[in-house]
């Protein structure tokens, strides 16, 4: 089962939907008030009012939570690793630099351009380039028409990506109205 972003971008509302957040309050969302499934309230990138109801008016929205104590905060790349391998796909922030919005291929490392802000994306897994240097594979949510499919691969140490990570573990078997 895949979760809804869109719920969380309608009704997390101590965060800023598709203007911005913070990866804290995102995760406390998840834990306390959670998130219904994706074919219930598919990904349309734009925040919409909270509606409480699925899409589809014949369908159950139904809310998932993080299970208790599944809450993990990952510090270095080792442990990140560990738990995107066990668990997988973490929450992880880093400094976006005007270069970043025109990537479309390859590991992105910062050249140029000045900086936007902090943000927030998923990372999903790792690999290494030709010349061994790690990598994190990350899905940001600026559309599937930016990078690869709305994917990116960025360099290890590259602003700020792998200070830290945040992570639960959804709890699909339990749902709550």
């Amino acid at each position: 089962m895949t979760l809804s972003p869109q719920d969380m971008v309608d009704c997390d509302f101590e965060n800023f939907g598709c203007r911005g957040g913070y990866m804290v309050p995102a995760l406390d969302f998840l834990i306390t008030e959670g998130v219904t499934n994706y074919d219930c309230l598919p990904y349309v990138n734009e925040k919409r009012p909270c509606s409480f109801s699925c899409e589809d008016n014949s369908k159950t929205y139904d809310k998932y939570y993080c299970k208790p104590g599944s809450m993990r905060i990952e510090t270095d790349i080792r442990g990140m690793q560990m738990d995107i391998y066990q668990n997988g796909p973490v929450m992880v922030g880093l400094m976006v630099y005007e270069d970043l919005y025109s990537y479309k291929s390859g590991v992105y490392e910062y050249v140029a351009g000045g900086l936007i802000g902090g943000h927030s994306v998923r990372a999903v897994g790792w690999g290494h380039d030709d010349d061994g240097h790690l990598y994190w594979i990350c899905q940001n949510q600026w559309t599937d028409q930016w990078g690869l499919d709305g994917y990116f691969n960025i360099k290890a140490g590259e602003v700020g990506i792998d200070y830290w990570s945040l992570s639960c573990m959804p709890d699909i078997t339990a749902t709550r109205k």
